[in-house]
């Protein structure tokens, strides 16, 4: 079940969020909070008072556990400076309150598409290391045993010739 975190001090922002998403509730685990001390929590951050929704985007942006996940910013004004600023620290996508529902909706799936296809990335690459790691193993064993047995087989002939071969391997 997909995590998602609301941040906003208005209160009827939130229920208005709650109750436009009333029909995910299922699908996913909402937590709708005030202020950024209360979403660092949350997120097991340090809170420290003061902070903005900048901030933390900035935080979550440059922490190395959360710095892939999706951020949509919810902005009440129309200043452009601000929806670049969002957009420059890192945010995911960007709209303007009051958010249509079903934009809304469409967004945090789309969002959420994409993460679950970054976390498959992840899992994939990971298991390609291993198998890298298994296989670089595997042939430096071979060449090894190689080493070995041209010795061997260099002893049969000389055994001066042979110890060489080893030493040398």
């Amino acid at each position: 079940m997909f995590r998602i975190l609301f941040v906003d001090d208005e209160p009827n922002i939130l229920k208005g969020l709650s109750r436009m998403l009333r029909n995910q509730h299922g699908r996913w685990k909402m937590f709708f909070v005030q202020n950024v001390e209360d979403a660092l929590e949350i997120i097991h951050f340090n809170a420290v008072p003061g902070r903005d929704g900048f901030d933390l985007l900035s935080i979550i942006r440059n922490t190395e556990r959360t710095h892939d996940v999706p951020v949509l910013m919810l902005t009440g004004l129309n200043d452009r400076c601000l929806k670049r600023k969002a957009l420059d620290l890192g945010a995911t996508d960007l709209l303007n309150k009051p958010a249509d529902p079903e934009d809304l909706v469409a967004r945090i799936k789309s969002m959420l598409r994409l993460k679950a296809y970054q976390n498959e990335i992840k899992a994939q690459n990971a298991l390609l290391a291993r198998k890298v790691k298994e296989r670089t193993a595997e042939l430096e064993f071979a060449r090894i045993d190689l080493i070995w047995r041209l010795g061997r087989a260099a002893e049969y002939r000389d055994t001066t010739t042979g110890h060489h071969v080893i030493r040398v391997g």
